[in-house]
Parts: C-alpha cells; sequence; structure tokens
C-alpha cells in the first residue's frame, strides 16, 4: 500500500506522511502484568487510532507495540496535529497504568522518496522522541538562521555539519 500511495503522490503532486508509534512503559506493562492485560491494552490502543484517523488511512503493526499509520492526502504540520492529539488521547487514557506515546513524523517526498527511507526516517524519529524523554511527537523542521555582524565586510556565512543528525551518546548535536 505504501508504494502505491508514493506512485499516486508522484502523479498528482501530493503530499502524504507516515507516522511511527511506540508505546512507552508498554515492555514494563506486558511484563509486570501478563500478557493478556498487555493484548487488552494494544486493543484499546488499536480502537483509539480507528477513532483518530481519517477511513482512508492506512493503520498497520510494525513489531512489538510499534504501529505504522499512513496519512494520506496530508501535509506535516497537519499530520502533527494529528499525532499530537493521538498523543494526548493516549496520556490521558493509559495514565493510569503508566503508558505514553512517542511518535515519529516523515513526509513524503521532503523527508523520503521511497517506502524504506520514509519507513526509516520515522523510525529514526520516533527514537528520537523517545530519547528526548518520551510522550512527544518529533518531526523534522526546515530551519532558517539568520546572522547579524558589526562588521560589514561579513556577507555570510555557512553552517557546516547535519543539524538533524542529534548525537545520542553527548546527548546535544554534533557537527562535523
Amino acid at each position: 500500500k505504501l508504494v502505491q500511495e508514493i506512485e499516486i503522490s508522484k502523479l498528482e503532486s501530493v503530499k502524504f506522511c507516515l507516522l511511527m508509534l511506540d508505546l512507552d512503559g508498554f515492555k514494563r506493562f506486558n511484563d509486570t502484568e501478563g500478557h493478556q492485560a498487555g493484548d487488552l491494552v494494544l486493543q484499546e490502543f488499536a480502537g483509539l487510532l480507528k477513532k483518530e484517523v481519517r477511513k482512508q488511512d492506512v493503520i498497520g503493526r510494525f513489531g512489538g507495540d510499534e504501529i505504522i499509520i499512513m496519512l494520506t492526502y496530508i501535509d506535516k504540520p497537519n499530520a502533527i496535529k494529528i499525532a499530537e492529539k493521538i498523543r494526548a488521547k493516549i496520556e490521558s487514557e493509559f495514565k493510569q497504568i503508566g503508558i505514553t506515546l512517542s511518535t515519529g513524523v516523515a513526509e513524503f517526498p521532503d523527508d523520503g522518496n521511497s517506502s524504506e527511507e520514509l519507513i526509516e526516517q520515522a523510525d529514526e524519529l520516533m527514537y528520537r522522541a523517545k530519547e528526548f524523554g518520551k510522550n512527544r511527537v518529533i518531526a523534522l523542521v526546515a530551519t532558517t538562521f539568520k546572522f547579524f555582524s558589526d562588521n560589514p565586510g561579513v556577507k555570510e556565512i555557512f553552517c557546516v555539519g547535519d543539524f538533524n543528525r542529534w548525537h545520542k551518546n553527548l546527548g546535544k548535536m554534533k557537527c562535523n
């Protein structure tokens, strides 16, 4: 279905987004409360997702408690709004059992041109959400830097490095 959506989006020059979602605290809950209780949480989670997305969107289990959602005919800012609404709902509904939601948002074609690139990007962003404290939605956002100088000879500066690559071990961005 994802490959088909890429082809449709190319033909129609439209955007769509992938959300990669992971339940924070689910493994702990599943291990302590048992797999039957974990299955009930997953069923409740799936029901909540169905209510929050449109009929044309596609929800799938990616593995374990990771879920992938393909939001068709939508740009990143609107996909982020949907992801944030889902995150807040999970936080509210599962608060008593200590489960929250981390989500990565990737947009076609800006964040990837193939199914593999989009899945990889959404997955990486979801893990960043976990590393930045869990219970959040993360997406890449274009950034403009403005530079002001008292030196009239300076006309431009260059930023060298990939500011989208957060260095996990140092806990901050690493510039090359």
